[in-house]
């Protein structure tokens, strides 16, 4: 049963200039998980990779429903790749609690695709039971 869907896309060079005005913006919005992968990076990549989780975040939240607020914040999101490179979306903490009881089951699948493009990124989620 499909619980939710969401998409959103990212200018990456406007999410480079925003994070370069407010650096504390990485450390707010992404897990420590998300940043030591990121430290492994080139410069390049690591941008395109913050940009895919940050669309890949707002993406979670719209197939939530709830968007990024009081219920569902940043840090009980986290966007990490298996062994073979696949994203890998979790929610933890309350966001875990308060989506459990809203869509009334014990385990939430999350299905997620990140993709860049030169100046954008793109995220995709299914949500199901």
């Amino acid at each position: 049963m499909i619980l939710g869907i969401g998409a959103d896309v990212v200018d990456i060079n406007r999410f480079k200039e925003a994070t370069r005005k407010s650096p504390k913006v990485i450390e707010r919005v992404f897990t420590t998980g998300e940043i030591a992968h990121a430290q492994k990076l080139s410069p390049k990549k690591k941008t395109a990779y913050y940009a895919k989780r940050f669309a890949g975040k707002e993406a979670l939240s719209k197939a939530c429903g709830t968007g990024i607020g009081n219920r569902l914040n940043w840090q009980d999101m986290e966007i990490l790749n298996d062994k073979q490179g696949t994203p890998v979306a979790t929610f933890s903490g309350k966001a875990l609690k308060f989506l459990k009881k809203k869509f009334k089951t014990k385990t939430i699948k999350v299905f997620i695709s990140l993709s860049d493009e030169k100046d954008f990124a793109l995220a995709f989620v299914l949500l199901t039971k």
